[in-house]
């Protein structure tokens, strides 16, 4: 690959840790959104940034879009508010009032 300047480029090839089913894009977006109730480091926040540093798998695209239909979001952005906004502790005491 002819590439100008200096440039290093890191791959690995480790075994994936889902079974095939488990690798689709409707799949990876249901854990994804799935996975936000455990806090801050969640697979929509994962593929946020791994998109914004323009790292693409075969399934990257289709997989977003998912996310984005499921959660009803413009953007990743969006998504990762949205996710956060339904993790967050319900307050008061239910009548109204606080």
């Amino acid at each position: 690959m002819d590439l100008p300047g200096e440039r290093l480029v890191l791959t690995s090839s480790l075994p994936r840790n889902l079974p095939g089913p488990d690798m689709t894009a409707d799949a990876l977006a249901r854990r994804a959104i799935d996975s936000a109730a455990h806090g801050p480091r969640n697979g929509v926040a994962y593929l946020r940034g791994v998109v914004a540093a323009g790292v693409r798998t075969p399934v990257t695209d289709a997989y977003a879009e998912r996310v984005l239909a499921r959660l009803g979001a413009a953007s990743l952005d969006e998504a990762e508010r949205l996710v956060a906004f339904a993790r967050r502790e319900p307050r008061g005491s239910g009548n109204g009032l606080g």
